[in-house]
């Protein structure tokens, strides 16, 4: 790049040339404008020369925040959380217990990944459904305890796509 500069500057100016010794000199010079301008062209993060290696996802978990207002004995194999007033009523395999929390608040901490609003007043686990079923005018989703959770048209769609497959 200094031989470029140097050429350059004896087209612009003709009859100018360079010795060695001050080529030398303008290698900094011309090093420090490169660098300048890789430094405006690139930033930092795509200076990267090799993406990190991702790791598998981890399966998704209840929230501690959640998980620890029920008793112990019913912390696992949740299936499904049930609006009752102010509180949320939690369905396992265990049994269920209410929590004083609103369903909306207590969907919106829970990992999409493991289920999903069907009604309302319902939220379900995808592995606490064992099928979707439908009737004339209404939709059930059938829980593994044989539970049978509404599910409203607003949700139908959604419902269908996620636990079906």
């Amino acid at each position: 790049m200094t031989f470029f500069v140097a050429w350059a500057i004896g087209v612009v100016r003709p009859g100018r040339s360079f010795s060695p010794v001050q080529l030398l000199a303008l290698f900094p010079y011309v090093a420090l404008v490169q660098l300048l301008i890789a430094r405006v062209i690139s930033p930092d993060d795509q200076m990267i020369v090799a993406a990190p290696v991702e790791q598998p996802a981890a399966a998704p978990e209840y929230p501690p925040e959640f998980v620890s207002k029920l008793p112990a004995a019913l912390r696992r194999d949740i299936l499904a959380l049930e609006a009752e007033d102010h509180y949320v009523r939690v369905h396992t395999l265990h049994g269920s217990s209410l929590v004083l929390m609103r369903l909306a608040d207590a969907a919106a901490l829970i990992d999409p990944r493991l289920g999903l609003r069907v009604h309302r007043s319902w939220w379900v686990a995808k592995d606490g459904v064992r099928a979707v079923e439908r009737t004339p005018g209404r939709a059930i989703a059938r829980l593994v305890d044989d539970t049978a959770v509404p599910i409203s048209r607003t949700y139908l769609s959604a419902a269908r796509t996620v636990l079906t497959d």
